[in-house]
């Protein structure tokens, strides 16, 4: 099956909520519709007009429903997460509970204002996917799959 798109594979591990997690490759096309710059995990999970998007399992083409994602794993580094350390962003720590009760933790990253800087902020404002990150893995928690999340840099007095 052909897309007619030079695109490229990205090996992940796709976490259905209250599902088994399983291996895939996305298709990341090699100019983005944005610019001229090759597509990102984060600018496809985030495009607003997807909603099924088309995975590689077991060498066959499969369409996923974003909607059943509770989160989006890569091992290692991704290049708009260096990016983003390169322009000085920094991770706010956090514990995150999921829907079907997957806990999670990492740094949230995310390019904002300086008033928009607080976790609130960064939960309640952005694009369908969070973007989270920890010494060996990336990844991109969908907004509506996660029921509860901590600063884990903050205590109440």
């Amino acid at each position: 099956m052909s897309f007619g798109i030079d695109s490229s594979l990205l090996s992940v591990r796709i976490a259905p909520l209250g599902g088994a997690p399983f291996d895939a490759g996305i298709f990341l096309r090699e100019a983005s519709a944005a610019s001229r710059e090759p597509e990102t995990l984060g600018s496809r999970l985030n495009e607003p007009s997807v909603s099924f998007l088309p995975l590689s399992i077991d060498g066959e083409v499969e369409m996923i429903h974003l909607g059943s994602i509770g989160f989006v794993e890569r091992t290692g580094e991704l290049p708009e997460v260096e990016r983003l350390i390169e322009l000085g962003v920094r991770g706010v720590p956090v514990a995150i509970r999921l829907v079907d009760a997957t806990a999670l933790n990492g740094n949230v990253l995310a390019m904002t204002r300086p008033e928009e800087s607080r976790l609130s902020d960064l939960l309640n404002h952005g694009d369908r996917f969070l973007l989270l990150v920890d010494p060996t893995r990336v990844l991109y928690v969908r907004r509506d799959a996660i029921l509860r999340v901590r600063s884990t840099a903050l205590r109440c007095l």
